[in-house]
């Protein structure tokens, strides 16, 4: 019974790999943008990071795959600082919003729509499932978000996600960001991968990964 349980995930696990290692080979542009709300950044004056997801794996020589929780905190401290950073830089006003656990309520329900938008334009605008519309007119949204920036007191609210597989060989690293508006569209959204170029459990190496991501991003306008 117990071997029929963990099958599902172990297959799920492998399925995401596969497609990271897409990512990792693809030379196309790394972003995606609404064509119809360019980003005026001169409007936008606060932001807020909800804080990054990151699950690092490990893969046995034998071929098991396990989550790795110490990594992943790991990584995820190193990406949440690499983006305030790359932000920062580009002259914006940013802030870390503390965990889940203590956000407003209506987060916790975006929180899961955006984790269904991520796996959409995933699959969808990069692969291997590409619609064709979807990627010359990218527009997604977790719904109306007015109320919730103003009770975080920002303007703009930016999710991370990140994935590793370290192995033997050269690992697999990918992460995806997503900055949203108040009406709940995604502006912009970007994904960057590697194969063994990147290591999140690395603060230099995140912060290069990041930073890679955000090299077309435009800078705040004074």
């Amino acid at each position: 019974m117990r071997k029929r349980q963990e099958r599902p995930e172990k297959l799920a696990v492998i399925a995401l790999f596969c497609l990271l290692g897409a990512f990792a080979g693809c030379a196309s542009r790394p972003y995606r943008i609404n064509p119809d709300r360019a980003i005026r950044t001169e409007h936008l004056q606060v932001l807020a990071l909800v804080p990054a997801e990151v699950s690092i794996y490990q893969a046995s020589p034998g071929g098991l795959v396990r989550l790795q929780n110490m990594w992943s905190e790991t990584g995820r401290h190193n990406l949440n600082r690499a983006i305030l950073q790359g932000f920062a830089k580009r002259h914006y006003a940013i802030r870390l919003l503390r965990t889940e656990e203590s956000l407003p309520s209506e987060m916790k329900q975006v929180l899961p729509l955006y984790r269904a938008v991520d796996k959409s334009i995933r699959l969808h605008t990069y692969g291997p499932q590409i619609f064709p519309d979807k990627v010359a007119h990218f527009d997604y949204s977790v719904g109306p978000l007015k109320e919730l920036l103003e009770k975080l007191h920002c303007d703009t609210l930016l999710f991370a996600r990140g994935y590793e597989l370290v192995s033997e060989g050269p690992g697999k690293t990918y992460m995806s960001l997503a900055l949203a508006d108040a009406s709940g569209a995604i502006l912009w959204y970007g994904v960057k991968g590697s194969r063994g170029d990147h290591d999140l459990r690395d603060s230099a190496s995140a912060a290069k990964l990041v930073e890679g991501l955000l090299s077309d991003f435009p800078e705040k306008t004074k």
